[in-house]
């Protein structure tokens, strides 16, 4: 009898569902099976209770389906089928595997079994790196021959839209078009694509955070950061973070930072295009910043020059001078002395000798004018009624010529009569006791030398 087969089969099921403690499928209202006649939470009583009370359940589920199935068999034949059929894809179930969802493996039952996530980045794409050694070319189209959209580098990312004819319809951040299959990698984990292209910061949220030595909120504190700082994160270790900042390394609270992964996408051809051209404008500024200095260098170098050019005609002009005027005066005092011994006449020995000695010690050091002077004012005294008419006696005047009575005077008076004596001073005494005089009529004088001396009447 049909209604004997169906209740069979309603009881298996249900003992089966039971067992494996997963949820059965919704009867029909006019069946007379609630949901709640079949399942309930799991009582905390040991499990030779629980199957106990599963028995009990699957009895009174079963009588309960027994009446229910003598209700349909009233019903006209198409229904009473359509009931059977459904019982029979249920009987088809592979429950030693799976009941509603629930994973069972070798008769254990895994319940409420995490389904395996997806992987995020399924469909990210990368560099072949044994090909590409810089950058490939996204195109506009799937051909070579297309313009360029942008340039994919090699650590750069994409998203695979479609494939066609050896060719990926991609998308890189704002760019998008087509790029040679041969030039993507594909299939990477989520680990593979994490730990080799992205970069993962954490950006501080807490007007002040603490970078600690260690995962330990008494660690040493290393540094202090700011709210909008952005640090490299190392590792999530969930509630503390591994981070760096500059060459530090240490760790933050994971509660005051917002943990973000970003990747390097494509270049656009326009971007290209402009970095390029402000490239060549930052190389112009630069250029011509160069061409500047050197400028301004040259320019100082050839006003330094100028300026030692400049000092060294005055210098020369300068020794010019000097020299001339020491010619000048050369030939001015050969000019005196010549006019003195054209008019020389005889001088007494003595006198010359005595005078040149003088001459020596008062004057020996200066020039030729100065010896003249002091040769001079001996004789304006000699010829004054108010001195001794002798050149020994105004020398020999008390307090007058001090060197007179020294071995200065002696040493000259020797020099003299070898011949080794200043001819200057000799000649400037002969030219004194021949007439020659440069300081009028002058009896006295002051001064340390015959340059700064002031002679007085």
């Amino acid at each position: 009898m049909k209604s004997d087969s169906i209740i069979k089969k309603i009881a298996g099921t249900l003992m089966l569902a039971i067992v494996f403690n997963a949820c059965c499928s919704s009867i029909d209202a006019s069946a007379g099976i609630n949901k709640s006649d079949i399942t309930s939470e799991r009582s905390t009583v040991s499990k030779e209770s629980e199957a106990s009370e599963m028995v009990v359940r699957v009895l009174s589920t079963t009588n309960a389906a027994k009446t229910t199935v003598e209700e349909l068999e009233k019903l006209d034949g198409d229904h009473y089928d359509d009931i059977d059929n459904e019982i029979q894809n249920l009987d088809g179930v592979d429950l030693e595997t799976q009941v509603n969802g629930n994973e069972v493996a070798e008769g254990n039952i895994v319940e409420n079994a995490e389904p395996t996530p997806a992987p995020l980045y399924a469909n990210y794409g990368v560099c072949n790196k044994e090909v590409v050694t810089e950058q490939a070319n996204i195109r506009t189209s799937a051909s070579e021959e297309a313009d360029i959209a942008g340039r994919f580098r090699v650590d750069d990312v994409c998203v695979i839209e479609t494939s066609e004819n050896g060719w990926y319809k991609i998308t890189s951040g704002d760019v998008s078009g087509y790029i040679r299959q041969d030039l993507i990698v594909t299939g990477l984990s989520d680990e593979e694509i994490v730990n080799g292209y992205a970069k993962i910061y954490a950006t501080v949220k807490a007007e002040t955070l603490n970078l600690r030595r260690n995962a330990d909120e008494n660690a040493d504190i290393l540094d202090q950061f700011s709210t909008g700082d952005k640090l490299t994160v190392k590792e999530n270790l969930g509630q503390w973070i591994r981070v760096s900042y500059d060459s530090t390394e240490g760790y933050v609270a994971s509660d005051y930072v917002d943990v973000a992964t970003t990747f390097n996408y494509a270049m656009s051809i326009e971007r290209e295009r402009e970095l390029e051209a402000q490239r060549l404008e930052e190389e112009r500024i630069r250029q011509e910043k160069i061409a500047a200095e050197k400028a301004a260098k040259k320019a100082e170098e050839e006003r330094i020059a100028a300026e030692k050019a400049r000092k060294a005609e005055e210098e020369r002009k300068a020794q010019e001078a000097r020299e001339a005027a020491k010619r000048a005066a050369a030939i001015q005092e050969e000019e005196v002395a010549v006019a003195a011994s054209s008019s020389i006449e005889e001088v007494d020995d003595e006198d010359l000798m005595y005078m040149s000695a003088i001459v020596y010690c008062e004057a020996g050091a200066e020039p030729y004018e100065g010896m003249l002077a002091v040769a001079s004012v001996i004789m304006n005294r000699v010829n004054s009624s108010s001195y001794p008419n002798s050149i020994v006696g105004v020398l020999s005047q008390s307090g007058q010529f001090p060197p007179y009575y020294g071995e200065k005077f002696k040493k000259a008076v020797n020099w003299y009569k070898n011949g080794t004596l200043s001819s200057s001073c000799i000649k400037a005494a002969k030219a004194a006791l021949n007439g020659s005089n440069n300081i009028g009529s002058r009896k006295h004088f002051n001064g340390a030398n015959s340059t700064n001396r002031n002679y007085d009447g």
